[in-house]
């Protein structure tokens, strides 16, 4: 997350799973992770949180 300095552009995104299959964190951390630093700029970050 960054300051919201245009209110025109995504400040974030989140994606909900339940029940994920096996392996789906590995896959997450990934995914997420070209998200963050394709499309997030320099200070973006991602963070994959599994319970259960």
């Amino acid at each position: 997350m960054r300051p919201l300095t245009d209110p025109m552009r995504m400040n974030g995104c989140a994606v909900v799973v339940l029940n994920p299959p096996a392996g789906a964190e590995a896959a997450a951390n990934e995914v997420c992770g070209w998200v963050a630093s394709a499309l997030g700029g320099g200070a973006a970050r991602s963070e994959v949180w599994m319970t259960g």
